[in-house]
């Protein structure tokens, strides 16, 4: 047993040592105090220890060191596990079992972040129960825990409570493993159906488990959800998949739609972005005539934000942590009907009783949101995270349920949509439909991340989102007022995409050795001639509301040069041979040449006749009203071929496409999963 150290000299105290540090220092250095003390697990579990100091005494130990005394690292591990799941009979039995908890994930999250135990092999398992007892040890881990997560309440409620803290945090680390959920073969003894149903009801548990509980709670449900669920049955996510339980899922709408707004609010602390419609106006003016970033737009852009250094370092540590959680939510979007309906049903409520659509609601604080994240990517885990967003808004905009809603000219409102940068969205001038928020969040996401080391994969996303939601409005015929749609601000939707068509043909060998590009290319042509063929089809240019197809007509005539451009792409710079992936993936991501009939029809035939009104009528400069009134006296000569593959498109399938990307944000989100954890113990 370790002493007390007497008082210095001097009168000043030494730090008191506490008795149950001294404890687990005698057993990490092969002291065996608990031989012939029966009591000793008993009285040693209701001694707190402070986390930050057991965690050093292991982590500071070598991987030598710890095998030398593995046998009492088995005696603590099962002790306890074995306390773990003894029936709480008092507080004291729960306070046993919260500490217990405690001392077993700060040492094995210590354990993990040893190189040689890192990978999950024979050693860290010889470790921390020794091979031959490894079932049976794992197993009752697994049990302990369900039983800890049970809430007692013949006991303290504040006592239940931090014994379910402690749970849940031990599990986070269990999972997360030295950020390798995958590699982490342990987890194998979590994939139980019971552990989500305790998980689920955890959630579900409005008056004992407050929001951020359950928030953390979803998060650790993020992560094993996507434990190896490609190599094998994944009992976890096919339970949370499956499960119509409404209680559970009702609070992971709200927790989530809470999450979202806090997340946003982090955004908001780094740089407030309010501004008045008249702001937003003439910040879209100074963009209007631009075509992607450049060094003068930067420095507006800083200047006109009151941009400096420490918000663009701020903004590198986003988005916040919490953001793990939202891979639960794309799995319950992807997959349980009963997520989908409590999802749409708050705006299905507005639109019965005609009230307008508000940020409360989870879908719309998911775009609001998604918004900041997309507009700023500056890491690895921005790009993941903006990936997952993307892949979820993706899966929105194929589903008629949200669509229905989305396109409704009787539901409407507004929503706060990110404008921390220049150019920003043109100001909106009262209550509009969801699309055009969604539509808006899109092209904030392309016009903002046009950079040398382009995220062609984003981009792809990022544009099928349009292709659905451009393929739903004419599939269901959305003109002529039925939907509000059409009262989108499209100047600045042609205006985006032939800036990103300039900066692809501009930049395209660079960005070819990223990877396809000729894809990307192909998405915002398809996207343009599946408009033209639309207006043209209905006559819609011949409606004075319609104007903003004119501006269309005009814009392409005015990208003239660029289209010449991906002509002669489109015949001497084929796409690369198709890979695995991509031979895999659907006939329309594989498309690579460039159709641009019609767009070098309208180009063409507008152009000489725009000259000709220009020269007849001796204007050095033509006015968007005038080009308006040349193109409408052209139009009944303008032919434009149709073809209906344009509105198609294969539904989104997350195999075998996207495997590799879900491996890789089950990673980064084990990394934020633990970030607190890691803080707490480093004393930080």
């Amino acid at each position: 047993m370790t002493q007390v150290s007497p008082r210095m000299r001097d009168g000043s105290k030494s730090p008191l040592k506490e008795k149950a540090a001294g404890l687990y220092e005698a057993m990490f250095r092969g002291e065996e105090p608990f031989n012939n003390d029966p009591q000793f697990w008993w009285s040693l579990f209701l001694l707190k220890v402070k986390q930050p100091f057991l965690y050093a005494l292991v982590h500071e130990k070598s991987e030598e060191s710890l095998l030398a005394v593995k046998d009492n690292i088995h005696t603590i591990f099962d002790q306890s596990v074995q306390m773990m799941n003894k029936p709480a009979e008092d507080s004291m039995d729960v306070l046993r079992q919260t500490n217990a908890i405690i001392a077993l994930t700060c040492i094995l999250r210590a354990i993990f972040t040893k190189p040689r135990f890192a990978n999950f092999s024979f050693d860290v398992v010889n470790l921390l129960t020794g091979i031959d007892k490894a079932d049976t040890e794992f197993t009752s881990l697994e049990t302990g825990i369900e039983n800890c997560l049970k809430r007692d309440q013949s006991t303290s409620p504040e006592l239940i409570k931090e014994r379910l803290e402690a749970t849940i945090r031990l599990l986070i680390v269990f999972v997360a493993g030295n950020d390798n959920v995958n590699q982490n073969n342990l987890n194998g003894y979590l994939m139980k159906q019971s552990l989500c149903s305790s998980l689920l009801n955890i959630i579900a548990d409005l008056n004992n488990v407050s929001y951020d509980e359950a928030k953390i709670t979803i998060v650790l449900v993020s992560l094993l959800c996507n434990y190896n669920k490609y190599e094998s049955r994944n009992a976890v996510l096919t339970h949370l998949t499956t499960t119509k339980d409404a209680a559970p899922l009702e609070r992971m709408v709200t927790a989530i739609g809470a999450g979202l707004l806090d997340m946003r609010a982090d955004y908001l602390e780094i740089h407030d972005d309010s501004e008045t419609s008249g702001q937003a106006f003439i910040s879209y003016l100074t963009g209007f005539f631009g075509w992607g970033s450049s060094k003068s737009d930067s420095r507006l852009q800083q200047r006109g934000n009151d941009w400096d250094k420490g918000m663009e370092d701020a903004l590198a540590e986003m988005p916040p942590k919490q953001s793990a959680m939202l891979i639960t939510f794309y799995e319950l979007i992807n997959a349980n009907n009963t997520f989908q309906n409590l999802i749409s049903n708050p705006l299905s409520t507005c639109l019965s009783n005609e009230s307008p659509y508000t940020e409360d609601i989870t879908i719309c604080a998911y775009i609001s949101y998604a918004s900041y994240m997309l507009q700023t990517l500056k890491s690895k885990r921005s790009v993941a995270y903006s990936k997952l967003v993307l892949l979820t808004l993706l899966r929105i905009s194929e589903d008629n349920t949200f669509c229905k809603l989305f396109f409704n000219q009787n539901l409407t409102g507004e929503l706060r949509l990110c404008r921390q940068r220049l150019p920003t969205l043109p100001a909106t001038t009262g209550p509009r439909s969801i699309t055009c928020n969604l539509i808006d969040t899109i092209l904030i996401f392309i016009t903002h991340n046009m950079r040398k080391k382009l995220e062609i994969d984003l981009y792809r996303t990022a544009l099928s989102v349009l292709h659905r939601l451009l393929a739903y409005q004419i599939k269901y015929k959305a003109r002529l007022g039925t939907f509000n749609i059409v009262k989108y601000y499209w100047s600045h939707f042609w205006q985006v995409l032939l800036g990103l068509l300039k900066f692809l043909s501009s930049h395209y060998e660079r960005i070819a050795k990223e990877g396809d590009v000729n894809e990307l290319i192909q998405s915002v042509s398809e996207a343009l001639e599946t408009h033209t063929q639309h207006n043209y089809k209905y006559g819609l240019i011949k409606l004075p509301a319609y104007s903003s197809y004119d501006a269309l007509f005009y814009e392409i005539v005015r990208a003239a040069s660029t289209f010449e451009t991906l002509a002669l792409i489109s015949m001497y710079r084929p796409s690369p041979k198709p890979t695995e992936t991509t031979r895999k993936s659907s006939p329309g991501q594989q498309r690579n040449n460039l159709d641009l009939f019609n767009i070098q029809l309208i180009i063409s035939h507008l152009h000489p006749r725009i000259d000709e009104w220009q020269k007849t009528n001796k204007v050095r400069s033509l006015t968007p009203q005038q080009v308006s009134v040349v193109i409408k006296d052209n139009y009944d000569t303008l032919e434009l071929k149709s073809s209906e593959r344009l509105e198609q498109f294969s539904p989104y399938n997350e195999i075998p496409r996207e495997m590799p990307f879900f491996r890789n944000v089950l990673r980064v989100a084990a990394t934020d999963a633990i970030a607190d954890i890691r803080k707490d113990m480093n004393g930080e």
